[in-house]
């Protein structure tokens, strides 16, 4: 299979962010390779109001239920059974990405060129869920000063960062975003991926050529509490389920403990270490008591 026969839908999950919308869907628009099909997975109507006269217009879809997992596989059921032709490949942006105008050129390039790839990655230049929130014209200038390497390098990588994804339509045969992880669904990428990289049906890679800057923004977040809550229970669950590996589970839960512990004491403007660490010490004394479960931080 060439490039130019590879096709290509991309999934949007969003809430509460139109604009952040509007503006994902200018750049696709804009793109060096348009996707086939652009669907966007909302709660209600206004999560995507105002972007259906943009020059890519997207097929829309409300979700039974809010939740990142939720829509995503809302989004991936509308696709596998409309009537149109199924794409190729799937491809995932949050609705704060800003890729790199190549970005889904190089991506079909990859599963085009390399029939062991089973799902990519892209390369993060900035990334504002780590830090404060990346403005879009700080976006533009980062993006602007990346040297875009050679076509088609590729790296492998364990897992794929839910931000900036997409996999071989195929892979959805034996695999589903899980939603038992709710609302923003802490570590759903990393369980997604290891569904996708179970033995023998291909690799998981960072492609060089696919770039692009995480935003972050800020709003439509979950609590401190309930993702403190999310930091223990979700790797732990993930654990059990074998899509995580025991020791990167310790390693996790460790360092969100010792992290939220030592932040909170001064407090911090961006982020809620107080709150997560509160959210900590429930997931503990739940697990103690036998009560855990990921869908329990709908009730914090």
């Amino acid at each position: 299979m060439t490039s130019a026969h590879c096709t290509i839908a991309v999934i949007v999950a969003t809430r509460g962010r139109a604009q952040e919308v509007r503006i994902l869907l200018e750049k696709l628009a804009h793109g060096s390779r348009k996707p086939d099909r652009i669907v966007i997975v909302g709660s209600s109507p206004d999560d995507w109001g105002g972007t259906v006269t943009l020059p890519l217009e997207p097929e829309t879809v409300v979700a039974p239920e809010p939740g990142l997992p939720r829509q995503r596989n809302a989004g991936v059921h509308h696709i596998l059974t409309g009537a149109s032709e199924l794409p190729d490949v799937i491809a995932f942006f949050d609705d704060d990405f800003r890729p790199d105008a190549h970005w889904l050129e190089e991506a079909v390039a990859v599963f085009a060129a390399q029939s062991n790839v089973a799902g990519l990655t892209g390369v993060v230049l900035r990334d504002g869920a780590r830090s404060a929130a990346i403005s879009e014209d700080e976006a533009v200038n980062v993006i602007a000063d990346w040297v875009r390497p050679e076509s088609c390098s590729t790296a492998p990588v364990p897992r794929l960062y839910g931000c900036n994804m997409a996999v071989r339509t195929s892979v959805f045969a034996r695999a589903r975003f899980d939603e038992r992880l709710p609302l923003y669904g802490w570590l759903e990428d990393l369980d997604f991926s290891g569904q996708v990289a179970k033995p023998s049906s291909g690799q998981l890679v960072t492609a060089l050529g696919c770039a692009g800057v995480h935003l972050g923004s800020k709003g439509a977040r979950v609590s401190g509490r309930r993702y403190g809550y999310s930091q223990i229970i979700n790797p732990l669950y993930l654990a059990g389920k074998g899509t995580c590996p025991k020791g990167l589970a310790a390693v996790l839960v460790t360092r969100a403990l010792v992290s939220n512990s030592l932040r909170s004491v001064m407090g911090h403007p961006l982020f809620d270490y107080r709150g997560r660490l509160a959210g900590n010490v429930r997931a503990i004394i739940e697990l103690i008591s036998g009560r855990a479960k990921p869908e329990r931080i709908v009730d914090l």
